[in-house]
């Protein structure tokens, strides 16, 4: 009988175990990545809060585990719950403790995005109020004019 029979036996089931965790391991960097791939997302779904929350991030970008810390100590849930949906959508990447370890190019870009729709939304809203303004005045002016030809037809025929 060998002498390494059962030190043998233990290397055995802990190689087992290593290509068992490997299994899994991989399995799960699958799946992981195929949860990373773009999730379809609206930047209008963001909320104003959550705009200024990756404003303050994005300029923390060089220490975001400090900073982000710092906000889950006053928000505490609430703060760790919007980090973890940042890192659902793929703006951010948090740790273990939900503090962002990192700010991902697509929170630079869904803030950008965001302050081009409210520009947008501000020209929209300038423009619809001048061609309201051009409306009620030709409405106005036309009006005007009936009423005086009215007028002055009235006292010629009558």
């Amino acid at each position: 009988m060998n002498q390494y029979s059962g030190i043998e036996k233990k290397l055995d089931a802990v190689a087992t175990a290593v290509k068992s965790l490997n299994r899994t391991s991989d399995k799960a960097a699958k799946e992981q990545k195929r949860d990373r791939k773009r999730i379809p997302f609206d930047v209008d779904t963001l909320t104003s809060e959550e705009v200024d929350a990756l404003k303050r991030l994005i300029e923390h970008e060089r220490n975001p585990l400090e900073y982000s810390a710092s906000q889950i100590d006053v928000g505490e849930d609430k703060i760790r719950g919007m980090y973890a949906e940042f890192d659902r959508l793929g703006l951010v990447m948090i740790d273990i403790d939900g503090r962002c370890a990192a700010v991902l190019p697509m929170a630079h870009w869904a803030v950008e995005k965001h302050e081009q729709r409210s520009r947008d939304a501000e020209l929209e809203k300038k423009s619809q109020w001048r061609h309201d303004i051009v409306v009620a005045s030709v409405s106005t002016a036309i009006g005007g004019i009936l009423g005086i030809l009215g007028t002055l037809l009235g006292v010629i025929l009558g």
